[in-house]
């Protein structure tokens, strides 16, 4: 596995469709609000502009029912094509299977734009690696680890002094040039003299230098458009003034320079065309969603975050610790190298009934969740679509709460993934400020313990929670509907946070957190909320 369940984080912000005008060309793209599953919906360059190419390791397009790539096997040379799974991921197993005890090298990258313009490389010693295991999603990438390696398509005549780029990539060792994306002479790519920073640039004449740590993967866009260019790394834009080559060329895909390891899964081009900002935020949570490791990598640092799936890449502790009803046995359970809650484990732990003891926190800063009360929440191996959570049963009065006592600053966003089945109860609290379920049937309410704002979210249905506290600017999203509330103020006093509880009401939650200080933007409520819709399988 696994671009199974890391695989899952596919879509993000609705956008409508752009208007039908000029040819792009893709190395994966990623445009439209979510990933199909199963088979079915839209794809990521659906209702868009037909590109003039498109490679990926992911399907692309609806319409699309080709293979994603040609590999060839170094030990007998025996080509296949490898296509994609009923979900539209990237079929792993039969390439695995392929190239079993041998070295694979990628032959062709599949245009998926219904144009034929496939990315070829005949000459076997410039074929890039086609490397298993990537750090992103635990998935496949292609890696071209010297000179002259790479893919090209056919030659393409660009129209004058327009084009959009982007790109997913990294440069993982070496100082030397990784061209991630290039429209013949015009790129993003990593520097080739600089550490720590990627560039747009155009032999005709320009650049754009942007910091972009290296050995960490990228999510980057641009704009080649004179002194209206843009270069995006991971959500900062910078401008630049970059003139476009307009000889025809063709599109370059993950070329290395001399010892220089440069690896890849997407990129994008347009040709006389400028992606609006909107298309370019959307592209980009889009690729985040679906490619970057966790799901809390590329947000503000919470003040704490607990889950049945691991959020940040930098935590390296465990998921919780266990304790079996029938003989007080202690279990402490981590996460899969591909960053799901180690159920395997769990469930050989808790044959019976298992209590959860201490749930972790994953933000690094140490505010693990205690059991206070004499029996729950249980541990339960089957919840939320087949997966994981924690049982808080309310005539147990199970709330779960940090021993730290944190002085909260006044901003505070809270989340929640969550189902409530009766009566009122804590999902995640900072102090007396709370996203809870109400008492009500068929409602949540954010509160600050004297100030209430009601959501409908229908009773034993999985949700999605976010709130917002922050005075005027406080806000309650439901599943994508989000709605002002009354101001509420935030709580800057020392005060635990807590998870669950509530004597009233029986409920399940498989991950909540807490940022203390700040207010998630609307497109960050967005992403954030998307990504967990895609995980769990929430509404």
């Amino acid at each position: 596995m696994h671009l199974s369940r890391r695989a899952l984080l596919a879509g993000l912000l609705g956008l409508a469709a752009a208007p039908a005008m000029a040819q792009g060309v893709g190395f994966g793209l990623g445009m439209q609000d979510v990933v199909a599953r199963a088979g079915a919906g839209p794809r990521p360059l659906d209702g868009f502009v037909q590109p003039a190419a498109a490679y990926s390791f992911r399907k692309l397009r609806t319409a699309y029912t080709g293979p994603s790539i040609r590999i060839i096997r170094d030990s007998d040379q025996a080509q296949l094509d490898i296509g994609f799974t009923a979900s539209g991921d990237f079929d792993r197993p039969a390439a695995v299977t392929h190239c079993t005890a041998a070295n694979c090298y990628l032959v062709t990258a599949y245009d998926q734009s219904g144009n034929g313009r496939h990315a070829t490389q005949a000459t076997p010693a410039n074929r890039p690696y086609l490397q298993f295991n990537c750090p992103l999603n635990g998935g496949v990438c292609a890696s071209s680890t010297w000179a002259s390696i790479g893919l090209a398509s056919a030659s393409v005549t660009w129209a004058a002094g327009l084009t959009s780029l982007s790109t997913v990539g990294r440069r993982s060792t070496g100082g030397g040039l990784c061209t991630f994306i290039a429209k013949d002479l015009n790129r993003i790519s990593s520097h080739n003299t600089l550490a720590n920073n990627w560039w747009v640039v155009a032999f005709t004449g320009g650049e754009i230098i942007q910091p972009a740590t290296d050995n960490a993967w990228h999510i980057a866009s641009a704009i080649i458009n004179g002194v209206s260019s843009v270069s995006r790394i991971d959500g900062v834009e910078v401008t630049g003034n970059v003139s476009m080559d307009t000889a025809a060329g063709p599109v370059g895909f993950v070329v290395g320079d001399a010892s220089t390891t440069c690896d890849a899964v997407e990129g994008i081009a347009w040709d006389n065309y400028s992606l609006t900002p909107a298309e370019r935020v959307a592209l980009e949570n889009n690729q985040r969603n679906y490619w970057t490791p966790y799901t809390l990598d590329n947000f503000v640092r919470p003040a704490a975050a607990y889950g049945f799936r691991k959020l940040l890449s930098a935590y390296a502790g465990p998921a919780m610790r266990l304790r079996r009803a029938a003989d007080s046995a202690d279990l402490i359970v981590g996460f899969t190298a591909a960053g799901d809650f180690d159920a395997t484990a769990a469930n050989a732990h808790c044959s019976t009934q298992c209590w959860i003891e201490t749930w972790n926190d994953q933000s690094g800063n140490g505010q693990n969740l205690e059991r206070f009360s004499a029996t729950g929440p249980t541990y339960v191996a089957s919840c939320i679509n087949g997966m994981p959570c924690a049982r808080y049963v309310g005539a147990e009065n199970s709330q779960m709460a940090t021993i730290a006592t944190p002085v909260w600053a006044t901003k505070t966003s809270l989340s929640a993934v969550a189902i409530k089945r009766v009566g009122d109860g804590l999902l995640i609290r900072k102090g007396v400020n709370t996203w809870r379920t109400n008492s009500a049937a068929n409602s949540w309410y954010l509160s600050d313990g004297g100030v209430a704002w009601g959501v409908a979210a229908t009773d034993n249905i999985w949700h999605a929670g976010i709130g917002i506290i922050d005075g005027a600017g406080s806000v309650a999203r439901i599943d994508n509907t989000e709605l002002a509330v009354t101001p509420i103020p935030g709580v800057t006093t020392a005060e635990r946070i807590g998870v669950g509880g509530g004597a009233g009401a029986d409920h399940d939650i498989s991950e909540a957190i807490a940022w203390d200080g700040y207010a998630l933007t609307a497109a960050e409520r967005a992403a954030l909320q998307a990504n967990q819709k895609s995980f769990w399988g929430t509404p």
